[in-house]
């Protein structure tokens, strides 16, 4: 419920607003968490496709909801010319992203894979800014990225700070969290490369 409002002849008109529903107000509590311009299956981390692809992670610091629904991700060259732009599309419950939530986008190339997908591809060896917009709102978020290698990240250190760091597929250092925390030490994916390996060495198949 969220108000009531006088009209003529003393009747009261109510206005409701499903419960769940996003109502943020002002410009979003959405920032650009962390990126990865290439990755293979040492990252264990499958996009919806099934294949080891790039990868934009949104994070909501705030506390409400929002739909990125209409909210779009564009590389920006060095130049300020827009190289390539995806729109999420409407009407996926996978587009509301909830109050300290991560949501994974997929730079896979190819947006029939479902909303989370992005009709473009990163390169890691490509400098560019990565952007997030809404037409009603203009940029929310924009990130220059640097030279980055497979399976690395580059991070906010603690999520939605304004310190960014290079997370690395050393197992033995912070690896990249896609849909997680920033500065944690992850326990899945890269981060067992190592214990893998080691396990393949000692444990070799008969």
């Amino acid at each position: 419920y969220l108000g009531t409002k006088p009209r003529s002849g003393g009747k009261i008109t109510a206005t409701f607003k499903p419960a769940g529903e996003p109502k943020p107000e002002g410009k979003p509590t959405l920032v650009i968490n962390e990126i990865c311009t290439s990755s293979n299956a040492l990252s264990k981390n499958p996009g919806p496709n099934g294949k080891y692809s790039d990868w934009i992670e949104i994070y909501n610091y705030g506390e409400e909801s929002y739909d990125l629904a209409n909210y779009t991700l564009s590389i920006v060259g060095t130049d300020t010319t827009t190289l390539h732009q995806s729109t999420i599309p409407v009407g996926y419950e996978q587009t509301i992203i909830r109050p300290k939530e991560h949501k994974v986008l997929w730079a896979n190339g190819d947006s029939i894979y479902g909303p989370s997908s992005l009709n473009f591809n990163l390169d890691k060896d490509s400098l560019y800014t990565i952007c997030l917009s809404k037409g009603d709102i203009g940029h929310i978020d924009c990130v220059e990225l640097v030279s980055l290698q497979t399976n690395e990240s580059y991070a906010r250190e603690i999520d939605s700070s304004s310190n960014w760091v290079i997370y690395g597929i050393d197992p033995l250092e912070l690896n990249p969290t896609p849909g997680k925390k920033n500065g944690e030490k992850d326990t899945t994916g890269v981060s067992n490369t190592l214990a893998d390996l080691m396990t393949l060495f000692l444990y070799p198949n008969p």
